[in-house]
């Protein structure tokens, strides 16, 4: 099922339907994720997230583009990383190759300039998966990648990253001291209690500061929002 899944919103991404439009309903609850994630952030500005799921095709990858967006939209310069190296998707939102990204930069086949990929939306950027590799560990664990983000830290006010789902892979493990706060994103009537509390318990475990949750896939009739809401802000390590 969660191949089904992954493939059907793998053909989306294909269509270009992912990214939402500004003045919609689905854009403001965006929106309100950017105001709450600023509102957190008033004693101590946070500016590396990471955007994480339970299992594939809950739709963290559609999350961390549209709340990207909204920064960039809000005159900040906003970068994205996808290190979801086994299921990279991100290049697809763009309408770009899956070429000279982490893993090419990682193993000195590009430059870091030739890895920023720009987009046609203003103050965004990506930097795409890359060259496919049969070790994403070595990609993860490298200094390349350690180096990568101190650089792009000071380039960028804000950077969203992509990472593997909690429970398919140890991946995100390897990223955790780099990032400020992460966002669980789950999908609605579909993600299991369990596998949810099992992954929210992997990463307090990895001793991450999770900023909240997003709900995704609300069905139309639900008052709260359309599309995508957020709820359960400030998780926090110690919640």
């Amino acid at each position: 099922m969660l191949s089904n899944l992954f493939k059907k919103k793998k053909a989306k991404m294909n269509r270009g339907e992912v990214l939402v439009a500004p003045n919609t309903h689905a854009y403001q609850n965006y929106a309100d994720i950017q105001i709450n994630l600023d509102f957190a952030s008033v004693d101590q500005k946070k500016k590396f997230f990471a955007i994480t799921s339970t299992t594939p095709g809950e739709g963290k990858s559609s999350t961390c583009v549209n709340i990207a967006q909204v920064y960039a939209n809000s005159d900040n310069k906003v970068l994205i990383i996808d290190l979801d190296l086994r299921r990279p998707t991100i290049h697809y939102f763009f309408k770009m190759p899956n070429s000279n990204g982490i893993t090419d930069y990682c193993l000195d086949k590009c430059d870091l300039e030739t890895a920023i990929h720009h987009t046609k939306i203003n103050n965004l950027d990506v930097i795409t998966a890359g060259t496919h590799t049969p070790y994403p560990n070595k990609i993860l664990q490298s200094h390349k990648l350690n180096s990568l983000f101190e650089t792009v830290k000071d380039k960028y006010d804000y950077i969203f990253v992509d990472t593997p789902p909690v429970l398919a892979a140890s991946d995100m493990v390897s990223v955790s001291g780099t990032i400020d706060q992460y966002i669980v994103v789950c999908y609605s009537g579909f993600t299991k209690k369990n596998e949810f509390n099992e992954t929210i318990s992997r990463l307090r475990n990895a001793d991450v500061d999770i900023a909240g949750v997003v709900l995704t896939h609300v069905k139309k009739h639900d008052k709260k929002a359309y599309g995508y809401n957020y709820y359960s802000y400030g998780y926090g390590k110690n919640k």
